[in-house]
């Protein structure tokens, strides 16, 4: 799949652009703040669903603008796969999206169909912000390669919020008339957070070995490795080095497997009432 022709209004510094590309490479040229970076962002906006600058999305449309409009024609070697993708963006995270004329609900509608790889300074953050920003990264290409792991992040942040906020509103009171929903909650929590977890350390399990190799490169005779460590023993501090600890994937050099989804649901469940 790739991107036949770009049109964007109101998009950022651009009233209104229209461009032709092939299935070369292609290389941006200009001056500084002449808005390169603003095309590469609209272009990961259409594969993502959101920009890599910014969580306020009113700050794609242009300064003094209703709306922005990025339109893009998709092409693709099997002629009956083509597309073309309009996302009208309005004030207040306000989204119409149309796929070949039609109008989708939702962004995972979209979002698996051009998939793309951005690199940037801001990547820097995987290395040196918090595990959220992994996290996070390990997320970005799921999103591309599992059409509903949106959807199922959307879901687990959802329940999460409302296990949070439940657990706030019954502070110091009695917790008996409250276990069950709380049991409700974890239920679901577990449900959709293991799913999660799996699909990460089955990422992970596709490409720890080229990491030791490309790291290899980097830094001549160091071995290195990248495991998956759970948050519920980070916060406790254990460090543990048991597979409970720490997600391991794979099974060459002595690795052992990718855990059981019954076996991360059953650790997740003990971890919450041991919290709890």
């Amino acid at each position: 799949m790739y991107i036949k022709n770009l049109e964007l209004k109101n998009y950022r510094n651009y009233d209104h652009v229209k461009l032709e590309f092939d299935k070369n490479s292609i290389l941006l040229v200009g001056n500084n703040g002449n808005g390169k970076t603003n095309l590469l962002e609209s272009i990961h906006y259409l594969s993502t669903g959101r920009s890599h600058r910014t969580h306020i999305q009113d700050e794609l449309i242009k300064w003094g603008s209703d709306f922005s409009l990025i339109r893009a024609r998709l092409g693709s070697e099997e002629k009956s796969k083509a597309y073309t993708i309009e996302i009208e963006i309005r004030k207040n995270n306000n989204i119409k999206i149309r796929i070949n004329g039609v109008y989708q609900k939702k962004k995972s509608d979209f979002i698996s169909i051009l998939p793309s790889v951005i690199f940037s300074p801001d990547d820097l953050k995987i290395i040196k912000s918090g595990p959220g920003e992994r996290r996070n990264f390990l997320d970005s290409i799921l999103d591309k390669i599992y059409k509903d792991f949106y959807s199922l992040r959307l879901q687990y942040q959802k329940i999460l919020l409302q296990r949070n906020s439940l657990l706030k509103s019954i502070k110091g009171k009695p917790l008996s008339s409250h276990l069950d929903t709380i049991d409700a909650w974890n239920e679901n929590l577990i449900k959709y957070g293991t799913q999660i977890i799996e699909k990460r350390l089955g990422l992970l399990s596709v490409i720890r070995d080229k990491f030791s190799e490309y790291a290899g490169d980097f830094f001549k005779g160091t071995d290195a490795d990248i495991e998956y460590l759970f948050s519920w023993d980070r916060i406790e501090g254990t460090g543990s080095n048991n597979d409970a600890g720490r997600g391991r994937s794979g099974s060459s050099n002595g690795r052992s497997s990718v855990p059981e989804l019954d076996k991360l649901q059953e650790i997740f469940l003990k971890k919450l009432n041991d919290n709890f």
